[in-house]
């Protein structure tokens, strides 16, 4: 079975997990006024990780702020449930 991806896996029943990985493109500043920033220069920087145990296979993450703390919610079309994470790196 290790040579099916786990993603594949999880929907295919194999597997009661999938990973879940929620990254952001972090532009320099100076490339936040161009009109087309060279994406050469984006770097992605990791914000959450998972082995499926909290939410498998996410597919949607939207970030938001209450009363100026950072958060961000990530779903998965394949969870009954969304699950809200608090940002703990400086972004």
């Amino acid at each position: 079975m290790s040579e099916i991806p786990k993603g594949m896996q999880y929907v295919l029943q194999l597997s009661d997990r999938a990973p879940s990985h929620v990254a952001r493109i972090v532009l320099p500043v100076a490339d936040l006024v161009a009109d087309m920033p060279p994406l050469s220069r984006a770097r992605p920087q990791a914000v959450y990780d998972d082995d499926g145990a909290e939410i498998p296979a996410c597919s949607v993450a939207a970030p938001y702020a209450v009363q100026g703390e950072r958060r961000f919610i990530v779903g998965s079309c394949f969870a009954d449930r969304a699950i809200v994470c608090r940002v703990t790196t400086a972004c």
